[in-house]
């Protein structure tokens, strides 16, 4: 675990097996719930979570070997945070311009509407590389209760 959380974090350990997917979304409303998280919150968080670690088992290795997924999710004082960790191809998303969501749908590039959708429902995402991991966090504040 990353020795700059500020409290405990619950952690899962993915492999870059599309299979993973649903054990993700399991998890991942699991502690929507013992978070007691809105239902469009969660459902944001889960899709985010989702398309970004498959963006990882997709794009970020180069061979076919088993490598670890780590997904960590911890409560602030009014925000949540998430980091996804990966062993993969060094990859910055906030390095890439948005997607021009306005242009006709036969003049749009392919790809990058993930990231955009992850931009637009969370609060911060930052990115940076460590001991050759790709680490991406993502902050959304949490509504007054």
């Amino acid at each position: 675990m990353a020795s700059d959380l500020h409290c405990s974090a619950a952690r899962l350990d993915l492999t870059n097996r599309p299979e993973e997917i649903p054990r993700l979304a399991e998890w991942t409303e699991a502690q929507a719930k013992a978070l007691a998280l809105p239902a469009t919150l969660a459902a944001n968080i889960n899709l985010a979570l989702e398309e970004w670690v498959v963006n990882i088992i997709s794009y970020a290795y180069a061979d076919t070997a088993a490598h670890s997924i780590a997904v960590r999710l911890w409560r602030q004082p009014g925000r949540l945070c998430l980091e996804i960790e990966d062993d993969g191809r060094p990859f910055d998303p906030t390095a890439h311009a948005p997607p021009d969501t306005n242009a006709p749908l036969e003049q749009r590039k392919i790809g990058g509407l993930g990231i955009h959708f992850i931009r637009r429902t969370m609060d911060l995402m930052s990115y940076r590389r460590r001991d050759n991991h790709n680490v991406l966090t993502l902050e959304k504040e949490l509504p007054s209760a």
